[in-house]
């Protein structure tokens, strides 16, 4: 039996393989082989070997998580349709969700690691968060809330006499400037 696969060995590298035909015949009997090494299991051993697959495909796929939570405002109330980014800190794809009508978003299949979430919605201000996540886990974040964004607007008015005043102040620096010193030179 250790003859068969290492003479597969050699043939799947290439480098004693006489034509093709061989290789494909080496294969079918490595086939033909694991198929009777099956067969010639015991009927309770096909049920173990099938149980401990199963056993062993969750582990599979728990390498991943889910992220879930609510956007909403200081003052408790939903934030809806706001656009939530998962960015992974390994490098891995980032992710975009829009949160619901109640503020909900859910980023399933998620990479385990550390992770930043993004938030933006019109009218607040964005907000960042940090967080890890672990194998195989359900991570329900506290309500985030977002901060009602502020601007302030300052119009700045002059009257005609301030604008005349300055426009003469503007004129005097000139003529000073031109004539080397003071206009009025019986100041002096």
């Amino acid at each position: 039996m250790r003859e068969g696969w290492g003479y597969l060995r050699i043939v799947a590298d290439g480098t004693a393989h006489p034509n093709r035909q061989t290789t494909q015949l080496e294969l079918r009997r490595l086939f033909n082989l694991s198929s009777q090494v099956f067969v010639a299991l015991q009927p309770a051993n096909h049920l173990l070997l099938f149980l401990a697959f199963l056993a062993a495909a969750p582990l599979a796929f728990c390498q991943q998580g889910t992220v879930i939570g609510t956007v909403v405002d200081t003052s408790g109330a939903t934030i809806a349709h706001s656009q939530v980014r998962l960015s992974l800190d390994n490098g891995g794809p980032h992710q975009t969700t829009q949160s619901g009508h109640d503020g909900d978003f859910s980023f399933p299949s998620v990479a385990s690691g550390a992770f930043h979430l993004s938030f933006a919605a019109e009218g607040f201000a964005p907000n960042t968060i940090a967080g890890e996540l672990r194998n195989g886990e359900t991570l329900n974040l506290p309500h985030t809330a977002l901060a009602v964004a502020t601007t302030t607007e300052v119009n700045v008015t002059q009257t005609q006499a301030e604008i005349a005043e300055a426009q003469i102040k503007i004129a005097a620096d000139n003529l000073r400037d031109l004539s080397g010193g003071d206009c009025h030179p019986s100041r002096q």
